[in-house]
């Protein structure tokens, strides 16, 4: 490895040179060449001057024949070195003078970029010894569309499908991201007990960056009924379980411990504790709380 042109978050377009590397294959590609070369020129002068000596009778139609056939070779030869330099990624201007016989400055391989995108990571180091084929170099990626992975608990994993529209709201833009819910895994991640779902994003301004943290919003195709308390209105009491002031038949309040589902915006889903159309206190049940404790 001879030289890195370019550093990760890079923009880069498709066939840019991203780094040099010096490699005796190339000095030895180039050696070929010359003599292919050397050798197509001279036994086409042969051929030429052969046919000459055929038609004055001064040799025999097959040392003529023969000539020919050394020269065609000796052509292809040169054709398949030339063609192999060009694999090699050797600059057109390069080619130029290698077939024109001028002298070249030492021929450096190129590391090109293969699409047009942005250098996400470099995996190599100045002096290096790469091996070719097999040696990773630099990744570079589209990022006009990227995933988000979202992490969904349990008791929402149900309501998450394929297809589902999600907003993305990230402090680097002022207005939430648009996306669609790709792919659900088929584990759970055993650290945080999440199960990890994909969200394509057409990344606009390429506002989402690799690391970045974002809140989602997945808004579920699948119809579900229930009842929604806003934040306010739920309490936790000592051992920081969730309760709610319901008002009672006779005018007060009571206290009753409910169990949330999951948060929608600024309201709890309640999947028990409470029945349909009863009245909660969802202003003041602090004041309430500390009245009752005295």
């Amino acid at each position: 490895m001879l030289r890195i042109l370019v550093e990760p978050g890079a923009w880069v377009k498709k066939g840019a040179v991203l780094a040099t590397v010096s490699s005796p294959d190339f000095a030895s590609a180039v050696s070929d060449f010359r003599k292919a070369q050397a050798t197509a020129v001279q036994t086409r002068r042969v051929a030429g001057l052969d046919s000459a000596l055929f038609k004055n009778d001064g040799i025999a139609r097959r040392d003529m024949e023969q000539a020919q056939t050394d020269a065609l070779s000796a052509e292809a030869d040169r054709d398949a070195a030339l063609q192999a330099l060009e694999a090699l990624g050797v600059d057109s201007s390069t080619l130029s003078g290698l077939r024109e016989n001028k002298a070249v400055a030492a021929v450096q391989g190129v590391i090109r970029a293969p699409i047009e995108g942005t250098v996400v990571e470099k995996l190599i180091n100045p002096g290096q010894l790469l091996q070719a084929g097999t040696t990773p170099t630099f990744r570079v990626a589209d990022l006009s569309t990227v995933w988000v992975m979202a992490s969904v608990f349990e008791s929402d994993l149900a309501s998450v499908v394929h297809g589902d529209k999600v907003d993305i709201v990230t402090g680097a833009s002022p207005k939430p991201l648009t996306g669609t819910v790709d792919y659900v895994q088929a584990l759970v991640d055993p650290a945080t007990k999440a199960t990890q779902v994909r969200v394509v994003v057409p990344n606009t301004g390429h506002l989402l960056k690799r690391d970045m943290y974002v809140t989602v919003t997945i808004h579920s195709s699948k119809e579900k009924k229930g009842i929604l308390l806003p934040v306010s209105a739920v309490l936790r009491d000592e051992n920081n379980l969730p309760f709610v002031f319901v008002q009672s038949p006779a005018g007060g309040f009571e206290r009753r411990q409910v169990t949330l589902g999951s948060r929608v915006n600024d309201q709890y889903e309640v999947s028990a504790g409470l029945k349909d159309g009863e009245r909660v206190i969802q202003v003041g049940g602090l004041f309430l709380q500390f009245a009752q404790s005295q």
